[in-house]
């Protein structure tokens, strides 16, 4: 029979195995971008003064400026580029324009009426 070692067996220490290769670390770069998204020169142009067109619908003059010029910014920024802001701006000019007839039509009425009721009008 064979006899049996019962000394204990001593195993060999795990070698260290070599570290893998590490990758250069970079740096993280920033990408610029040309032109913020969603601004347009033309549409804010359109919007502010669309806005002044409404503020100032009782001052005709002015109003009919902001008005053209309100539309004329937001009709051209909105064939360039389909924003909501042109297009807010083209309804506030309109709306403003429209105001500003209305308001001379009630001045018109105002008027005549205040004229023909007056004890000095003659028929």
């Amino acid at each position: 029979m064979a006899e049996k070692d019962s000394s204990p067996k001593v195993e060999a220490a795990p070698q260290p195995q070599a570290n893998p290769p590490i990758a250069p670390v970079q740096a993280p770069q920033q990408q610029m971008t040309a032109h913020p998204a969603g601004n347009d020169g033309f549409a804010i142009t359109s919007l502010v003064t669309g806005i002044l067109t409404i503020v100032t619908a009782w001052l005709w003059p002015l109003s009919l400026i902001l008005g053209i010029l309100g539309l004329t910014f937001g009709i051209i920024s909105y064939s360039k580029k389909k924003s909501g802001m042109a297009l807010a701006g083209i309804i506030c000019a309109a709306v403003g324009l429209v105001l500003m007839i209305l308001f001379i039509v009630f001045v018109i009425v105002l008027a005549d009426d205040v004229i023909t009721n007056s004890p000095n009008y003659y028929y």
